[in-house]
């Protein structure tokens, strides 16, 4: 909902749980925000057809990373890009609750996807690495403006990496 406030855009939300996509329909309806069953590596969506997507807290849960890149290629136009934000493997530092629960650092080493991996899964599919957390502080500033705009905020605060794809505007759908 804030994507589509924020940038007057269509939003295309994809959700495997039908359970997930209608409590997201009843609490988040939006006049630009449609929401379709897919996944990581069946996104509903035709050739091209979106500018950008976003996967937040999403990639840890991908089984197929090289299937989600190849998807996210075809469903992305051109010189379109990708959006990563989640925490990765080997960059937890800094991170409060392993100070009070520190076996959770060993366990989420383990289950999370390094940086490295998402980018050579994303860059053999023909996207290449713009960013990796340089715009991101500028980005929360403007969510925690929009926060700052409702009436009963919820804080959320975490570090989270921001990996940013391109997808090559030369090569052409595969």
């Amino acid at each position: 909902m804030l994507l589509a406030e924020t940038f007057q855009a269509r939003v295309v939300a994809v959700e495997p749980s039908a359970k997930m996509r209608n409590d997201a329909e009843r609490g988040s309806a939006h006049s630009r925000v449609v929401y379709r069953d897919g996944t990581a590596d069946s996104i509903p969506a035709a050739d091209g057809e979106l500018d950008f997507a976003l996967l937040s807290m999403v990639i840890h849960h991908v089984r197929d990373l090289d299937g989600c890149a190849r998807e996210l290629r075809r469903v992305i136009r051109r010189d379109g890009l990708v959006f990563i934000r989640n925490t990765f493997s080997g960059r937890l530092d800094g991170i409060r609750h392993y100070e009070f629960f520190p076996s959770a650092r060993a366990i989420d080493e383990a289950r999370l996807p390094r940086v490295e991996r998402v980018r050579e899964a994303f860059e053999a599919r023909g996207f290449s690495t713009v960013a990796l957390d340089s715009e991101f502080a500028r980005g929360l500033a403007l969510m925690r403006a929009a926060v700052d705009r409702e009436a009963d905020p919820i804080p959320v605060r975490e570090k989270v990496d921001l990996l940013v794809l391109r997808r090559s505007r030369d090569e052409p759908l595969r």
